[in-house]
């Protein structure tokens, strides 16, 4: 089946080597620098199945751009996974707090490597198909 893919991410290093990273599997996903550029691509009609998001993005948090999407009843089957340079106990309390609004809520800590992050893709992409 074919995913739909997105990565918020405002560090083009970062973005373009998450990218490169999922290619590797066979995964495609669009890419925006921040908050405001990924809800124009959803106001525009984009679905996601997974979304890859900072959450110290520019202008609006990545927990906060979130809470606008899940109000969007059709958005919520979208899968959720913070990729950040924050605590793990500021994480959890993002995954916590977005659980409200979606059903498969996750995160990892930078830096990350490729295998683990890519095993966490398809494990979260498994979930949501079980789902």
């Amino acid at each position: 089946m074919n995913r739909r893919l997105a990565i918020i991410e405002d560090e083009t290093e970062v973005r373009e080597s998450v990218a490169a990273m999922l290619s590797t599997i066979g995964l495609q996903a669009e890419s925006f620098a921040d908050a405001s550029q990924f809800l124009a691509s959803v106001a525009a009609g984009a679905a996601y199945d997974l979304c890859i998001v900072d959450i110290n993005l520019p202008g609006m948090r990545g927990d906060d751009m979130l809470v606008e999407l899940g109000r969007n009843r059709q958005a919520r089957d979208t899968v959720i996974l913070f990729l950040s340079g924050l605590e793990a106990e500021e994480l959890e309390t993002a995954r916590r707090r977005l659980s409200a609004f979606f059903a498969v809520v996750d995160y990892s800590c930078k830096p990350v490597d490729a295998g683990s992050l890519l095993r966490r893709v398809e494990s979260l992409i498994a979930q949501k198909a079980a789902s």
